[in-house]
């Protein structure tokens, strides 16, 4: 998506001034990293894929 990220002991830093849409295949289907993917690509330019995306029934 064009961002970089720094990862420290106590948090994760993410910089970017374009984030551009893309396709992402998620390993492992955390709730939290579908959530934080899904806000980034609202502000991204072009479409972004998600797949593997979690599923949540009720």
């Amino acid at each position: 998506m064009g961002a970089t990220v720094e990862g420290q002991t106590d948090q994760i830093i993410v910089k970017a001034t374009n984030l551009r849409g893309t396709t992402i295949t998620l390993q492992e289907t955390d709730p939290q990293v579908m959530i934080t993917l899904m806000l980034t690509a609202i502000v991204a330019s072009d479409i972004t894929v998600i797949k593997n995306a979690p599923i949540h029934r009720r």
